[in-house]
């Protein structure tokens, strides 16, 4: 529907009538009202007409509604079509028929007079009182200042003023007014200058300020240069999911990918493509890698080389999906024009961009469904063809310093890295290759044994590096080879053809011409005599002369024995060079064979027993391995050692040991390993396959026969030996998170945080030294640790409730290890309130996965901390041990950091989810309907369920009324009897829960304050002035401590007080004591005291105003007074 064409206007009144109708071109409106303009004959009076309706609308309201939005872009549209030299419209003006020279410098005059005048209003109204004036003023300014021209230009004192006036609003207390001001800003910023105070705003509001709509606004108005870029790039990390995308969308449009570097685009696409939000990794596929590809012409192989794939293969291949997503199977295929007629790379044109390229999108096509199996064909080469391919290309890399020529001993330092280089650039596109033999199409017999063939050939080649055989290893168990026994005796061969290899020995040298002529001479004569011998023993037997055919018989024999020994002399002299096994124990053979074996290991499936062949490898190879010294070698042992332990308890309680001695004494990488292995030893087998005696299980059927007292004394003993070997375990491990290494705390934590979350460990202490490690300030810099960790805390602690108590166990140990912290600790600097607040959200049972499968009902009322309620009761009971701690703590009304931990504690306690007697009736009728809906007959055992429900309630109530009433006992300042009347009044529901008509001005983009909202600011006020209130009293708490201490160093402790100190302190005996617990807690001075820290407010507990300025005038006094003194 097309706007309508609004009817000439005969008034200003009339024009705001149309422009707040939803189908009204504003642009013919605005013409019409100056055409009224240049036919009034007092423009004074028009201008203040304007004005008035412009007034009026300011006070209307700050809510976003569609017709005052309306209203407020038609005012803004008429004030910039006064501004000389057009506000883009210059063309059509063009078009038109000019006027007299005279006229038009009087409308000229007049339309400069206009716009002045409507800036001056904005100006003087910026700062009123009243948010929706401020907000309204802001946003027609920005409004204004858009509407201008890309020629248009401000006078120097104008620019100075707008500046000035926009600068204070973007330093609004209100978060919509901020936001505003700075989208206004925009036309005021000047990149080119150094000192620009509105690019030093900018700064301030993209990185400090805590509303997001602040925040975006700003974002999206400050100018790109060499000096804001930073700050856009620091919001790709920005905690909420519009922002990043904003910053995203922002270097998109404005940032060309040559500006950034490497590493600034490297850590960009894989922040974006790995974000929580689906949204921000849609824009980051669609807008920014899109646009960089467009900037590239569509080269997708050179944005691989701008992104440095060699160097981040996942993350490159990250790319390479996102860009193949949007397109179709069919369009891909025809892009790859680097393969030729045998659906390869010729090796001449294989770069790691084509290689990287041709993997990622054979598998990008194969795991789609039917649609792109013809695509697929047209991409893969026969399993033959590729075989030999891939076996002369990796065949072709030579080793480094080797006799190939492209290096040798003989170069120079460059010569050397570049040969490196090279080489490291062949094995990555050789990994790549290995990789594209998952996609083969293997079902051909011929085709995978031939390649059975290659791989092993390839295996047993000494050039070959250990991340190739890493890669043919994984390759050959996933598709060549599937059985489990095939699997072993085929990395077994291999083992053994690499390990020990047939050698050929030396030849022996030529024999000599004479010597050889000798010998033939003697062996025919040999022959000869030989011949005659027999026959003349034949003839002494046929004349029966037995004595001489006896003697002649002796003859022959001696003769072939002749015969046979200088056969033996010839043949040894053409004897053939022989060959025999040797067994090589050279480091990089070694690494060889244990790559192999822990690429075998990985693929046994867990739950089976080791396999003998296995087991004899281990033996064999391994535990050598463990102590040879190459590190290299040490790392893959003890990784293969790790490996099979998982799948062995026998062997993992029999090597336990020395994996911590290798996680102790060895080299980091090694220790790393070592640690990790122990982690995933102790998750699979548990802490109490270690705990038991070996052959415990095999006695129990003998201890049933011995007498009952020994058998229980004995398995007490054995109960007591595990929990001293789980417990020496446990402190090994932790002894970790306090080493100087970075990646052996991160592997401790992580593995500690697993064995609590999956229930092998449930450890207070453990998870008290977790948290201390995640607030420590030296771990800042440690972003895996620190991630890790925020993740573990809430996804243990919502698990069940035994966790929830576990979280319960160590609030006390973990506010006394920071309490407790000696000054030249890093915990001294950790916010304890901070700490208290995030275990106290930790243990609400509503936050709890299960909370709601109890009946299909509302969670089960329990009394939330229960450890926290005993030590509290502990704390503030009677005997020696709870007042000693309660001292410690500041329980004795001293001020300082005592009274603010005990406020700290108080406080902790009043956040808890506590069970309310409403919660408990709500319950009970819930179960009540539920049961007499069921049937008639079950009224009695209806009864029964109510009252025991009741009796469960009551008793989760007493503990918690016991402890509020010791404590009202102890601590009997104004501040804590406050607290503890609210925690009394939400237990029994008579309390309403404070803040639940506060709204979060930091929620939504549109969190304007409307006129509800500016009503409700007074009952905020006087919420601020009670923190206030306490501020004062901490103030003059901390002011007479350093007053006392001055006095006593010099030697005037016995200096009267003055009155009005005295006067104060004789009103408020505890009050600056319980106060003091407030300094430096920003929970608790933040304004927000009664809807955070306290949770309950009742209307009975707040003062009369009267009474809380009295109170403000006394703490004045007693200040004014402690510095005069």
């Amino acid at each position: 529907m097309a706007p309508a064409r609004p009817a000439r206007v005969d008034s200003v009144r009339a024009a705001f009538e149309l422009a707040k109708r939803p189908h009204v071109n504003q642009e013919r409106l605005v013409a019409s009202l100056r055409e009224l303009h240049g036919q009034t004959e007092d423009p004074a009076a028009f201008l203040e007409e304007f004005l008035s309706h412009v007034r009026h609308l300011m006070l209307l309201t700050a809510r976003r509604e569609p017709q005052v939005e309306r209203l407020v872009n038609f005012a803004a549209r008429f004030a910039a079509s006064f501004q000389a030299g057009g506000s883009g419209r210059g063309d059509e003006e063009e078009e038109e028929e000019k006027e007299e020279e005279e006229e038009e410098e009087e409308e000229e005059e007049e339309e400069e007079t206009l716009l002045t005048h409507f800036y001056d209003f904005l100006l003087k109204c910026h700062a009123a009182r009243r948010q929706s004036v401020r907000f309204r003023s802001c946003q027609l300014l920005c409004l204004v200042l858009l509407q201008l021209g890309e020629a248009a230009c401000l006078g120097a004192r104008l620019h100075a003023r707008l500046r000035s006036a926009l600068l204070a609003r973007a330093r609004d207390r209100a978060p919509s007014v901020r936001a505003r001001a700075a989208g206004a800003l925009a036309r005021l910023q000047e990149p080119t200058e150094p000192r620009c105070p509105v690019i030093a705003a900018y700064e301030v509001l993209v990185e400090l300020d805590p509303s997001p709509e602040v925040r975006r606004a700003a974002l999206s108005s400050v100018c790109l240069c060499a000096r804001t870029l930073p700050l856009v790039l620091r919001r790709t990390r920005d905690v909420r999911e519009n922002i990043r995308k904003l910053a995203y969308q922002v270097l998109a449009d404005k940032v060309h990918i040559r500006t950034l570097t490497i590493a600034q685009r490297v850590k960009l696409l894989d922040q974006g493509l790995k974000d929580r939000s689906e949204d921000v990794r849609a824009c980051v596929s669609s807008s920014l890698l899109q646009g960089w590809l467009r900037s590239l012409e569509g080269d997708a192989l050179h944005l691989l080389r701008l992104l440095d794939a060699e160097g981040d293969e996942e993350l490159a291949a990250s790319v390479l999906r996102a860009l193949f997503r949007p397109a179709k199977p069919s369009d891909l295929v025809q892009l790859c024009s680097f393969l030729d007629e045998r659906r390869l790379v010729p090796v001449g044109e294989l770069t790691p961009e084509v290689a990287i390229y041709w993997r990622c999108l054979c598998q990008y096509v194969g795991s789609l469904a039917s649609p792109g199996f013809d695509a697929a064909d047209s991409l893969l080469p026969q399993p033959l063809q590729f075989a030999a391919y891939l076996k002369g290309y990796i065949l072709g890399i030579s080793p480094v310093g080797g006799d190939g020529g492209d290096g040798g001993d003989g170069g120079d330092g460059d010569d050397a890295v570049e040969v490196i280089a090279e080489r490291l650039r062949k094995e990555f596109i050789a990994q790549q290759l290995i990789t594209l033999a998952d996609c083969l199409d293997l079902s051909d017999e011929a085709g995978r044994s031939f390649l059975l063939g290659a791989i092993q050939e390839l295996l047993c080649s000494p050039s070959l590096s250990p991340p190739l055989v890493a890669a043919l290893v994984a390759m050959l168990m996933r598709n060549v080879e599937t059985d489990d026994e095939r699997r072993i005796s085929l990395v077994a061969e291999l083992i053994s053809e690499v390990r020990d290899p047939v050698v050929s020995l030396a030849p022996p040298p030529p024999p000599d011409p004479a010597q050889q002529r000798r010998l033939q001479l003697r062996l025919a004569s040999v022959k000869v005599r030989l011949h005659e011998a027999r026959e003349e023993m034949d003839h002494c037997v046929s004349m029966q002369e037995f004595v001489g055919a006896q003697r002649l018989k002796v003859t022959v024999e001696e003769l072939e024995a002749e015969r046979e020994e200088i056969t033996r002399e010839e043949q040894q002299q053409q004897q053939q060079p022989a060959e025999q096994r040797v067994e090589k124990s050279d480091p990089e053979t070694l690494l060889r064979c244990l790559t192999m074996l822990a690429e075998l290991i990985k693929v046994l499936p867990l739950g089976r027993s080791l396999q003998p062949t296995v087991a004899c490898l281990l033996h064999e190879l391994v535990l050598p391995g463990i102590v040879n010294e190459e590190p290299a070698v040490r790392s893959v042992a003890v990784l293969c050692l790790g490996s099979s332990a998982l799948q062995s308890r026998e062997l993992a309680t029999q090597h336990l040991g020395l994996l911590f001695q290798m996680a102790e004494i060895d080299t980091e990488e090694v220790r790393c390993i070592a640690l990790k292995a122990i982690f995933d030893i102790l998750q699979t087998h548990g802490l109490e396959a270690f705990a038991l005696p070996e052959g415990a299980e095999e006695e129990e059927e003998e201890a049933e026969e011995e007498e009952e007292e020994e058998v229980a004394m004995r398995k007490e003993e054995e109960r007591r030996d595990g929990a001293k070997t789980v417990g020496s375990i446990l402190a090994l491990l932790s002894s970790f998170l306090d080493g100087e290494s970075v990646d052996l705390r991160c592997v401790a934590a992580e593995g500690l945080s697993k064995l609590l979350l999956s229930g092998r460990v449930l450890s207070a202490r453990l998870l008290s030294r977790l948290l201390l490690l995640w607030y420590n300030p030296a771990t800042e810099g440690e972003g895996r640790l620190r991630h890790g960790l925020a993740v573990f805390f809430t996804a243990f602690a919502y698990s069940s409730r035994e966790n929830q108590e576990c979280v319960e166990e160590a609030f006390l140990p973990t506010m006394m290890a920071l309490w407790e912290a000696p000054e030249s600790s890093p915990l001294c600097g950790v916010n304890d309130a901070n700490v208290a607040d995030l275990l106290v959200n930790l243990t609400r049972p509503s936050m709890l996965r299960d909370s709601r499968q109890h009946s299909g009902g509302p969670p089960r009322a329990r009394v939330p901390g229960p450890a926290l309620v005993q030590r509290s009761a502990g704390v503030t009971a009677g005997n020696s041990v709870g007042r000693r701690r309660w001292r410690r703590w500041g329980g004795g009304g001293g001020g300082g950091g005592g009274g603010r931990r005990r406020l700290l504690l108080l406080r902790s306690l009043s956040s808890l989810e506590l069970p309310t007697h409403s919660e408990g009736a709500a319950t009970n009728t819930n179960t009540s309907t539920n049961s007499n809906n069921t049937t008639t007959n079950n009224t009695n055992s209806t009864n029964n369920s109510n009252n025991t429900a009741n009796t469960n309630t009551n008793t989760t109530r007493e503990p918690l009324c016991i402890l509020l009433g010791q404590l009202a006992q102890v601590m009997t300042d104004r501040v804590s009897q406050r607290l503890l009347q609210r925690m009394q009044q939400a237990l029994s529901g008579d309390a309403k829960p404070a803040g639940s008509h506060r709204k979060d001005e930091s929620d939504g983009e549109g969190a304007e304050v409307d006129d509800d909202e500016e009503e409700e600011e007074d009952d905020e006020e006087e919420e601020e002035e009670e923190v206030e209130e306490v501020e004062e009293e901490v103030e003059a708490a901390s002011i007479r401590e350093e007053s006392k201490s001055a006095r006593s160093a010099r030697g005037k402790s016995h200096t009267p007080m003055c009155t009005a100190e005295r006067k104060g302190k004789r009103d408020r005996p505890q009050a600056s004591a319980a106060a003091s617990a407030s300094a430096g807690d920003p929970a608790l001075t933040s304004g927000r005291l009664s809807t955070e820290a306290v949770g309950i407010v009742p209307n009975s507990a707040r003062p009369p105003r009267r009474a809380k300025t009295a109170a403000l005038e006394r703490t004045r006094s007693s200040v004014s007074s402690g510095k005069s003194s």
